[in-house]
């Protein structure tokens, strides 16, 4: 299973964003093909208010706070951070490193 980090390599809108964390956490199916089937089936999540989605949003938000993701806020974009705290490519992070404030 790819890893958040890898996930969000590229800029991904939030609502992508948000559905490749799921993923991460185990709360959505994998789409190794990239067809996003899982994220249309579950797009209502992301697009209202909708508990597990706002909690999803905070969580990008609290990542971003803390330097772990890019937040293009125009554009409604995020990505892993080239400069995360603790982060070398290739390397995964303590649980020490990533402390939530």
């Amino acid at each position: 299973m790819r890893t958040l980090q890898e996930r969000l390599k590229e800029w991904q809108d939030f609502d992508v964003a948000a559905y490749e964390l799921g993923v991460t956490l185990g709360l959505f199916e994998d789409d190794p093909q990239g067809t996003y089937e899982a994220f249309r089936a579950n797009k209502g999540i992301f697009w209202s208010d909708n508990p597990l989605g706002n909690a999803l949003y905070g969580i990008l938000q609290s990542l971003a706070e803390q330097d772990f993701l890019d937040w293009d806020r125009e554009e409604s974009k995020y990505r892993w951070s080239p400069t995360a705290p603790g982060f070398q490519e290739g390397t995964k992070l303590s649980p020490r490193t990533a402390q939530i404030r």
